[in-house]
């Protein structure tokens, strides 16, 4: 366990870290990280489907709902969603409030009301057709930089944590060169490996492996593995633990 206390853990993602979805509280990456910090209380802004539009969105919009002394684990969804205005469908999301490996309470996450996510391929075929994996990472690269850049402003104690699989390193490319090399040499990021699916590939299956094969999601056996060989020591390398 750290000497680092923070009173407060966030954290945001889609389903990988969502609260009871496939693995118990109790042995969630999060959660463990959560108390080798010491942490009082756990606010988890995490939901199936959710998108890395929303997560900036919240992070932003609820600034001045945050105790900024805290630790802010910022999960990097699958890259392919949008978010998008749903003329007030009631799609209201909530924040799971945790303390004691216990949900004590859910509260409306107002500052993404009117909003709802898809995958690009419900969304829009369109889009589809201009997609490029290598340019989809460059602008998520791009979108990260400037939230990095935003964040230290702030002082935060954060790790950008991909919670699916490693972006490329190749720099070859103009367009990507500078916003890669930033990363692979940014302490506070897990992107480019040991992420939450590449670490457990052929070691820990998930336990919906028979729906979703190897992008399922894992249960407690995968999370510590992820949380033991990758989240833990970026934390503690980066001075956060």
């Amino acid at each position: 366990m750290s000497n680092l206390k923070y009173n407060n853990v966030y954290v945001f993602g889609d389903s990988y870290s969502t609260p009871n979805y496939c693995v118990d509280i109790k042995d969630s990456f999060w959660h463990m990280a959560s108390m080798d910090v010491n942490a009082t209380t756990i606010h988890n802004y995490s939901w199936v489907g959710n998108s890395l539009d929303s997560i900036f969105h919240i992070l932003i919009s609820e600034q001045d709902t945050f105790d900024w002394s805290g630790l802010f684990l910022i999960g990097l969804p699958i890259l392919e969603r949008l978010t998008y205005f749903d003329n007030h469908q009631d799609t209201m999301k909530q924040v799971s409030i945790i303390e004691n490996n216990n949900i004590i309470t859910k509260k409306d996450i107002m500052a993404h009301s009117g909003l709802a996510q898809d995958s690009w391929h419900e969304a829009s075929r369109d889009l589809v057709m201009f997609e490029d994996r290598d340019w989809t990472e460059t602008y998520t690269l791009r979108n990260l930089f400037l939230m990095d850049k935003w964040l230290q402003t702030m002082n935060t104690n954060f790790m950008f944590i991909n919670l699916f699989k490693g972006f490329m390193t190749d720099t070859s490319w103009p367009t990507r060169s500078f916003v890669t090399e930033y990363f692979l040499n940014h302490n506070n990021s897990i992107i480019f490996k040991d992420t939450y699916l590449d670490i457990n590939q052929g070691v820990h299956k998930p336990v919906d492996y028979d729906q979703y094969g190897w992008q399922g999601h894992h249960g407690a056996a995968g999370n510590e593995n992820f949380y033991t060989n990758s989240v833990k020591p970026a934390l503690i390398t980066a001075g956060l633990m």
